[in-house]
Formats: structure tokens, sequence, C-alpha cells
């Protein structure tokens, strides 16, 4: 009886690394695949300075601007006690 025990809780526990490491596999390509879709700017694009100015206007109670690596940038904001995000892409408005 033990050892039927002690077989299913190691088969049991083999099988959660395994999906622990095969979801932490994929979830560590995720930065990959954003750099790989990133757009390059090109000379063009608007300064970090102007782009807050729009979304201020935009978004007049924003809390947190990011940028991600693939150039999206999400906007945290509040509207009637409600936290908001929305993400913009620079490039095209």
């Amino acid at each position: 009886m033990l050892r039927k025990f002690h077989s299913w809780s190691g088969l049991i526990a083999a099988l959660l690394v395994v999906m622990l490491a095969v979801t932490g596999a994929v979830l560590s390509f995720n930065p990959v695949l954003e750099r790989a879709q990133a757009k390059i700017a090109g000379t063009s694009s608007i300064s970090v300075a102007e782009l807050t100015g729009k979304l201020a206007l935009n978004y007049p109670n924003a809390e947190q601007i990011q940028r991600t690596p693939a150039g999206t940038v999400i906007v945290y904001y509040t509207d009637n006690g409600d936290l908001w995000r929305r993400f913009n892409q620079p490039n095209n408005g």
C-alpha cells in the first residue's frame, strides 16, 4: 500500500514539475517575441515629451505610462473611480 501511494504521489509530482518547466519555457520566449515584432521608429518619430503631452491631453487622469519592448504604450488612468488601461501605438496614434 505504501509503495503504491509513493509511486502515485511521485508520478503526480513529476507531472507538476514537467508542466511548470514547459510553461516556464514558453513564457521565457515572450520578451523575445515582443522584440522581434518591434518596429524601429524612424527619425520622424515624436519625442517622449510630445508623446506624454498628447497622452495627458487624451487621458487627464493618467496615473502611469509604460512602454513595452515592442513599442506599445500602455496608459493606466482612472475614470469615475475605476482603473482603466489603454494600449496605444506611438507610430499610428
